[in-house]
């Protein structure tokens, strides 16, 4: 095919095949992040749930201590 003794004449082309090693390694570290994100979230949001549950409570806890004074002093009137 060639009129040029040293140039070959014919081209062999070599497809080394891919394994899939690097889609699986990302699936991978996809998955990892996406656990580690939601560990991180629902701690978060369980910490700032429990602190105005925590808020709620003392208030509850001081009216309930300003009803029990209250009725302490209707209870001495009546005496």
């Amino acid at each position: 095919m060639s009129d040029n003794a040293n140039s070959p004449d014919h081209v062999t082309i070599i497809k080394e095949g891919n394994s899939g090693g690097g889609m699986v390694l990302g699936i991978l570290v996809a998955v990892v992040l996406a656990i580690v994100a939601f560990t991180v979230f629902s701690n978060s949001d369980r910490n700032s749930t429990d602190a105005s549950i925590e808020a709620a409570a003392n208030k509850v806890g001081a009216a309930a201590d300003k009803v029990g004074n209250a009725a302490q002093d209707a209870a001495k009137k009546v005496q």
